[in-house]
């Protein structure tokens, strides 16, 4: 029987978010290979020249951006074979 592979996920997150904890588990759930990189909610925090080396090295399949600020530049964006996926979960009243 052949093993089958994972997709690999980067994932940008907010720190201390109990919703981008349960995105990340349930993807880890789901056998996802998940590449973190998590931040504070605030545009300091999100800077490119932060990057860490893995991120910058990272290929895959997708790239989450998931309650992030951080604007995910082209180059990196290019290394997800498959899809880069930006979502801000809000409610109707401040919709995201």
């Amino acid at each position: 029987m052949q093993k089958s592979t994972s997709l690999n996920i980067l994932f940008f997150g907010s720190v201390n978010c109990e919703l981008t904890q349960k995105a990340i588990g349930f993807l880890k759930s789901q056998n996802f290979e998940v590449t973190e990189y998590l931040t504070t909610y605030e545009p300091a925090a999100n800077k490119q020249s932060l990057l860490t080396d893995v991120v910058k090295e990272w290929t895959g399949e997708y790239i989450v951006c998931f309650k992030s600020l951080f604007l995910v530049p082209e180059w990196l964006i290019s290394k997800a074979s498959v899809a880069a996926i930006n979502f801000h979960p809000a409610s109707v009243e401040f919709p995201g």
